[in-house]
């Protein structure tokens, strides 16, 4: 956790900044199912979990990368090979996304063997578990945090 030292009203003030994703997004290609949460800080907690005929699995090994656009955020990928052919039709992935310290717990879900109508385009399409929003907007203003009054 990141906490800084800020001046609210005159009295100093420790507080927890943190942003959520701009984005969760779940795929499936060749067999290998994913979780894509992008522009994030800190490094949330993500867990890609999934069924196959009623038997439930999960996984939260991931990769962390430096979000391209702003290297105080980062990225994280979740992703699990799988057999396409043990799923049925009503089987499911999931994918959910927490920052500690915070009350932040989102997810998305998607059916495994739903095909995208356009295979041109990432199967990236999901539903949201907890919100109707499926794109999450998130800035970070640099100008909000004096960096310098740093508390770890």
């Amino acid at each position: 956790k990141q906490w800084y030292q800020r001046r609210v009203h005159g009295e100093n003030k420790e507080v927890f900044i943190y942003v959520p994703p701009a984005n969760i997004a779940l795929s499936i290609t060749e067999g290998v199912i994913s979780c894509i949460v992008e522009a994030v800080h800190p490094q949330p907690q993500v867990m890609l979990a999934w069924t196959s005929n009623s038997t439930v699995f999960s996984s939260n090994e991931f990769q962390l990368t430096a979000n391209p656009l702003n290297s105080k955020l980062v990225d994280v990928a979740v992703t699990a090979t799988i057999d396409e052919a043990d799923f049925e039709a009503h089987d499911m992935m999931t994918c959910e996304v927490m920052i500690d310290g915070t009350d932040y717990d989102k997810g998305a879900e998607k059916v495994i063997l739903e095909k995208s109508e356009s295979s041109d385009e990432p199967d990236t399409k999901v539903n949201s578990l907890r919100s109707p929003a499926i794109q999450l907007t998130a800035s970070l203003q640099e100008d909000a945090v004096d960096y310098n009054n740093r508390v770890d």
